[in-house]
């Protein structure tokens, strides 16, 4: 899915590779990039590691807690800057970040449980985040743009190889696969050992830093994307 996001109205045209990968992200600018990404989350997974694991600190993984709040953290600043950088994207960007900010409220939406808190937060809010009709306003938008590129997956297919080469598709994919892969993996209720829990919360604390870095890093990918070449006869 995170693949036929990334580029728009293109009419089914590929790419013109006569543009290389070092035109799009010079490749110290890159390395440093992930460098820097990599390093403060491994930082991040660490400290939280040492905290559950060694020094005892406390349940910081449980429902609520700061690991899930770190979570809603992340996810509402990814949402920030992809609303920011809409405004300031040229047309075919702005629908992507319109659907990754738009994705960013239901992550919130599933992180915060907005359901059972009427009463606890204003009226409007709860009827927004915590009802199926307000929800609705954002899955509706955000289905409807994936609809539209859904139907320009021949040439999302076709130039496969370049989007998976950007940074920010790279980020996106593993944080998909760790929360949907190893969060599922956790989560059963089969697997019962000490630190079930704390996994699970470390895998999705983990998504969300990738997805955050997604975000610093999805305009100027789709800026660097080259220019479409018609190659049809």
């Amino acid at each position: 899915m995170i693949g036929f996001l990334l580029a728009l109205r293109y009419g089914g045209q590929p790419f013109d590779y006569s543009q290389k990968q070092s035109d799009l992200m010079p490749k110290s600018s890159s390395s440093t990039v992930h460098l820097i990404c990599f390093s403060v989350i491994a930082l991040i997974i660490a400290s939280c590691c040492y905290f559950v694991m060694l020094a005892d600190v406390g349940p910081i993984y449980a429902e609520h807690g700061l690991m899930e709040n770190m979570q809603v953290g992340l996810i509402m600043l990814a949402g920030f800057v992809f609303i920011v950088q809409a405004v300031s994207s040229d047309a075919r960007a702005r629908e992507i970040m319109v659907f990754f900010a738009l994705l960013s409220v239901i992550f919130v939406a599933r992180e915060i449980d907005f359901f059972k808190m009427q009463g606890e937060i204003a009226e409007p809010l709860y009827w927004l985040l915590g009802t199926h009709m307000g929800k609705a306003l954002f899955y509706l938008p955000a289905l409807y743009i994936l609809w539209r590129q859904l139907r320009l997956f021949g040439f999302y297919y076709a130039n496969r190889g370049f989007f998976f080469r950007l940074p920010s598709v790279q980020y996106l994919m593993i944080a998909a696969f760790l929360l949907i892969v190893m969060s599922s993996i956790f989560d059963t209720k089969e697997w019962h050992f000490k630190y079930r829990h704390f996994f699970e919360e470390l895998s999705e604390l983990a998504a969300y830093c990738f997805y955050f870095a997604a975000a610093l890093l999805m305009k100027a990918n789709l800026k660097a994307m080259p220019a479409v070449t018609n190659t049809s006869h």
